[in-house]
């Protein structure tokens, strides 16, 4: 979409998620399942340079003799507190609380590689309602990443990442918690158009931490994407 001669695009998500947490509590193993909705997310995004506003046709031909370009933007991304949230449980799909996360980025284009680099701060307002009817608040956290991807002249594309996260202290009833965390990850995913406006992208992504509290995880994502 256009905003003010610049290339901009909303985007809303919802997911439905399934997951089981093993661990100890007070020295007995525990396994806990979890299914339905995770919070809804919704972004806007604007080209502050580069990549002019064009659509369809205009913009596939641009794209196609572009070999060389850079773009600038800028993001607001906001984390709406209605997925799935019982307030006598420690663990939960959704959060009960608003997330805003501002985003700056780079892109940089060289014929059929493409590189790119986000930096991101995201706050959290307070979870009134948090486990045992606690009042959770939580510092913000600063990310980083970057990614590399090649792009075949058939449409396929392959790519790999890594960040890491750092911060998100939190405390209950005014109380700090020696909770910090520090965690780096990496990726490699692959996708296809399969319309012009539909795109079919698979992924695999670990995780791991530096600091006491942290999550050590292995995804595997595959998924249809759409645009206006």
């Amino acid at each position: 979409m256009e905003l003010l001669d610049k290339t901009a695009r909303v985007e809303v998500r919802q997911a439905w998620q399934s997951g089981t947490w093993d661990g100890l509590v007070d020295g007995v193993p525990t396994t806990v399942n979890r299914d339905g909705l995770s919070d809804t997310l919704a972004r806007f995004s604007v080209n502050l340079v580069g990549s002019p506003p064009l659509a369809g046709e205009a913009y596939a031909a641009y794209r196609a003799t572009a070999q060389v370009d850079t773009i600038v933007g800028a993001a607001l991304s906001v984390q709406l507190p209605t997925g799935q949230y019982l307030e006598d449980k420690l663990i939960n799909l959704g959060t009960n609380r608003f997330t805003f996360s501002p985003q700056a980025g780079i892109y940089q284009r060289l014929h059929n590689w493409s590189f790119e680099a986000t930096g991101t701060v995201r706050f959290h307002t307070d979870n009134t309602s948090f486990f045992g009817g606690n009042v959770l608040e939580q510092d913000p956290f600063y990310i980083v990443d970057g990614s590399v991807e090649f792009n075949f002249q058939s449409g396929l594309w392959i790519s790999a990442g890594a960040g890491l996260i750092t911060g998100g202290q939190s405390t209950v009833n005014g109380i700090e918690k020696d909770d910090r965390r520090g965690s780096v990850g990496w990726s490699i995913r692959a996708g296809f158009p399969v319309t012009r406006s539909l795109s079919f992208n698979a992924g695999y992504l670990e995780t791991d931490h530096w600091t006491d509290v942290g999550i050590a995880s292995q995804t595997v994502s595959v998924g249809l994407l759409g645009w206006w």
